[in-house]
């Protein structure tokens, strides 16, 4: 994330989304959710950076939508939320901090039939 400053300016976030079994996993037919979490690079590893307490939970997608609709709803919410946060920032303590967003793993059944990529 570059040099350490005294000023708060920036933030790098790893986005991961994966399929977790959502209620009674084990019975056939049970519904699957797609998470999406961000993971804070900005602080110290696995201690810091990979305790639940430091992530984000940004999205849930259902497998019981169509896996083209789950793909336009993915699209859609990194393209309004995503690119805001890299351009405009959040309020920091020193001003704008913007986040970059520095890889993604995704697990979305429409992300098998094309190859759409992270815009």
């Amino acid at each position: 994330m570059g040099p350490v400053t005294e000023q708060l300016t920036r933030m790098g976030f790893l986005m991961c989304v994966d399929g977790v079994p959502a209620f009674h996993g084990n019975h056939k037919g049970a519904p699957s959710l797609g998470l999406a979490e961000l993971i804070n690079l900005s602080l110290g590893p696995h201690l810091l950076r990979y305790n639940p307490d430091h992530m984000l939970s940004w999205m849930i997608i259902s497998d019981k939508i169509p896996a083209d609709v789950q793909l336009q709803f993915f699209d859609y919410v990194i393209a309004k939320e995503m690119n805001d946060l890299d351009t405009t920032g959040v309020p920091g303590p020193d001003g704008p901090v913007s986040c970059r967003i520095f890889g993604a793993a995704l697990d979305l059944k429409g992300n098998n039939n094309n190859n759409n990529s992270f815009p």
